[in-house]
């Protein structure tokens, strides 16, 4: 059985400036491709960044809405917690272990529009670590339970004991 983690997102978009409640009814394109995406390292947060997508007259971005899948699966997971334009950070439950993903991310022009640019295309790729092991726990009686994880047993600062709780 593989152990579910939890992965945080983490957006940041260079040059954006604040954006502002303002709501525009205008038919509007959808804004252009972000360029120059980076992915960071996956621990507990997948991060990215890519220069600014332009808003001139392709429409302002007031959204963001991610997808992911199991690298090999044809359907994509939308979460139903999805950042707005101000957000820059989320929570990605329900991963595996150890598990390959691709991702895309789609910058949206208005909150019920389809005008929306979804990136990267080709989807990126993740994959995740490997959950870290709990520290032992004491259950009233004075055992202590659980796995003990030791990089080196030699080295005595990395040995886990009662006196470490």
């Amino acid at each position: 059985m593989m152990k579910k983690i939890s992965i945080f997102f983490t957006i940041i978009i260079l040059g954006l400036g604040t954006l502002g409640p303002n709501i525009c009814w205008a038919v509007l394109n959808a804004p252009t491709n972000p360029e120059t995406l980076l992915v960071g390292e996956i621990s507990a947060n997948l991060s990215w960044q890519w220069a600014e997508p332009t808003d001139s007259t392709e429409g302002e971005i007031h959204r963001f809405e991610i997808s992911y899948r199991k690298i090999g699966i044809t359907a994509w997971t939308t979460p139903s917690n999805q950042p707005d334009g101000t957000r820059r950070s989320w929570p990605l439950m329900g991963l595996e272990e150890l598990t390959s993903y691709e991702w895309t991310i789609m910058a949206k022009a208005i909150e019920e529009s389809n005008n929306s640019t979804k990136i990267p295309d080709p989807p990126a790729t993740f994959t995740t670590t490997q959950a870290p092991v709990p520290p032992p726990e004491e259950n009233g009686n004075g055992w202590w339970s659980g796995p003990i994880a030791l990089e080196n047993p030699l080295k005595q600062d990395n040995i886990w004991d009662a006196t470490n709780a």
